[in-house]
């Protein structure tokens, strides 16, 4: 499925997930530089911190992560700094979930809290493109009060 003019945000959004989640999977011997060049601004400051906690958690990620399921819900890439706003409504894994475990014990870390909704949730994300360089994410939003349906 292509995406037009924003398939440079998309190959970038996916880009961020692959680096970032293979991050998630060995928090210790990760620096974010793995998955900075994608990110800026709110989400440079959410995927760090993110990975950051892992670490000092001593917790990492096993199984398979969540699938990608993008819709372009707006796209601007005529003007001065280009913007694409994503939405991502992932599919999780029936056979092999992706699952935080504790490294010291090897032991899934249990849920937090009962939900009112059952994931996936829908995530928003703003993708700009300030330079050059490339496709940045700079903020996301995940809406919890409603699952996915796509």
């Amino acid at each position: 499925m292509g995406f037009g003019d924003a398939q440079p945000a998309v190959d970038a959004f996916t880009a961020l997930t692959k680096a970032y989640n293979e991050a998630l999977r060995n928090p210790a011997a990760t620096s974010p530089t793995a998955f900075n060049e994608y990110v800026a601004g709110q989400a440079k400051n959410a995927y760090d911190a993110s990975l950051a906690d892992e670490k000092a958690q001593g917790r990492a990620f096993r199984g398979t992560p969540p699938a990608n399921r993008l819709i372009v819900k707006s796209s601007d890439v005529t003007t001065t700094v280009p913007t694409v706003t994503l939405e991502n409504c992932v599919l999780l894994s029936t056979t092999h979930p992706w699952t935080e475990y504790t490294l010291a014990t090897g032991k899934a870390v249990p849920t937090s809290a009962p939900v009112n909704v059952s994931p996936p949730y829908p995530t928003t994300i703003k993708m700009f493109k300030p330079t050059a360089a490339g496709w940045v994410a700079t903020s996301f939003t995940t809406d919890p009060t409603k699952t996915c349906t796509r």
